[in-house]
């Protein structure tokens, strides 16, 4: 056991003192945070005025102007209206092609005589693929039309304004015992925040595991190293090791963020109603799927690192491990459209998704706690299982060298005593 010890302070101390160490905790919650903002400040950036014609060849009075003035509701900018048949436009409308394809205009609209009953419009752009803009030019002309039909239908402005008039929701989140708490995307933010936190962090640090391993293993230290100890306490002690640096990392930023609030209290005021709380059941599962999710991923990446001997295998083996951790991030909306699915509930159980998935659900919308046992289970399990599969490979591997080895060769290392 002291040999082991041994080994977690050697892992440990040597990546708590090193450079790279002090510039990721610095820079890790920045990091988090631009994930936030970026998306934010980018939408605004291009939520800009788009500049665009309409041409009317509806013949219904009034038709075009309700419709540019929705249109600039949803920030389009109508720069030219122009009126008339199908057959005189079309002079027109060769001038607003060239318009668009010299990128003084977005595109533009028409209006056919049929609109009315047909509820058909034209869009012309060069780009179609912006499917925000179609939404808003959809709804836009969607209530021009339905303002036009109440107007032939022989309704004033003012009834057509409050029959227009949009629904303002607020959002409460129902908490348990049946109390709300008014939510405009607090939940969201923390359920993303502390998702990417899991995925970062057992990426990042399973991935140093492997490179370890590999590192030890090309340069022939591991012969001496397992002369002294086990190669069992050997992996046991890197994981650890590294593993207690990744905790390391999460108290500090821990403190930091008690810390900083009272600093910057004035300018928190203002954004108090929409910074997401964490209450201490969050923090708990929080450690718990941080701690399960890290040592099931550490003993995998340890695993394949010990079957390879140069840093081009080591690129090439990470991959699928690391697949197995991407795989989640790209469900999590599914998971967060409805966490209470049956396929939310089957995907958030499976042991190697669980630690982003099952948080996710948690985050979100608690599942029962039977659903968050079993998930704990399954993940314990199968840490003890590869834990112990991935021993029994490294042990054979980390003293192997040449060509990687097959799949065949490898189910004989686990067949040796």
């Amino acid at each position: 056991m002291s040999k082991t010890v041994l080994i977690i302070k050697r892992e440990y101390l040597e990546r708590v003192r090193s450079k790279w160490f002090i510039v990721g905790t610095l820079l890790g919650p920045v990091v988090l945070a631009l994930l936030v903002i970026i998306p934010v400040v980018v939408m605004k950036l291009s939520s800009g005025q788009k500049l665009m014609a309409v041409v009317d060849c509806s013949g219904q009075e009034g038709l075009a102007e309700r419709v540019v003035e929705q249109l600039k509701e949803n920030k389009i900018e109508v720069k030219e209206l122009i009126t008339g048949s199908e057959e005189e436009v079309v002079t027109r409308q060769a001038g607003l092609n060239t318009e668009v394809e010299q990128g003084k205009l977005l595109g533009y609209v028409l209006l056919p005589k049929e609109m009315l009953s047909d509820a058909v419009v034209k869009y012309y752009a060069k780009n179609v693929s912006d499917f925000n803009l179609q939404e808003q030019l959809k709804d836009s002309l969607s209530k021009a039309l339905v303002a036009q039909r109440l107007r032939l239908a022989g309704m004033s402005q003012q009834q057509i304004e409050e029959l227009n008039r949009k629904v303002k929701l607020q959002t409460n989140k129902l908490e348990q015992g049946g109390q709300a708490r008014a939510d405009y995307g607090q939940t969201f933010v923390l359920a993303f925040l502390l998702m990417m936190l899991i995925y970062i962090m057992i990426v990042v640090y399973g991935i140093n595991v492997l490179r370890s391993v590999a590192e030890e293993k090309q340069n022939r230290i591991v012969e001496i190293i397992v002369s002294s100890v086990s190669p069992l306490e050997l992996l046991f002690g890197k994981i650890v090791g590294i593993g207690l640096v990744g905790l390391t990392q999460l108290l500090v930023w821990l403190l930091c963020a008690l810390a900083l609030p009272p600093l910057f209290a004035g300018m928190l005021v203002s954004i108090k109603s929409f910074l997401p709380s964490i209450n201490l059941s969050i923090a708990i599962y929080f450690f718990i799927y941080f701690v399960l999710g890290y040592l099931l991923y550490a003993a995998l990446y340890a695993m394949v690192g010990s079957m390879v001997s140069n840093e081009q295998d080591v690129q090439q083996i990470q991959a699928p491990v690391t697949i197995l951790i991407v795989i989640p991030i790209i469900l999590n909306q599914f998971v967060i459209a409805d966490p209470s699915s049956k396929v939310s509930i089957v995907l958030s159980l499976f042991p190697f998704f669980s630690p982003v998935l099952m948080f996710l659900r948690i985050t979100v919308q608690t599942p029962p706690f039977w659903q968050i046992a079993l998930s704990i289970f399954l993940l314990v399990a199968s840490v003890f299982l590869f834990a112990w599969v991935g021993s029994k490979i490294y042990r054979v591997g980390i003293l192997m060298y040449g060509k990687r080895p097959s799949l065949p060769e490898v189910v004989k290392w686990l067949k040796y005593t």
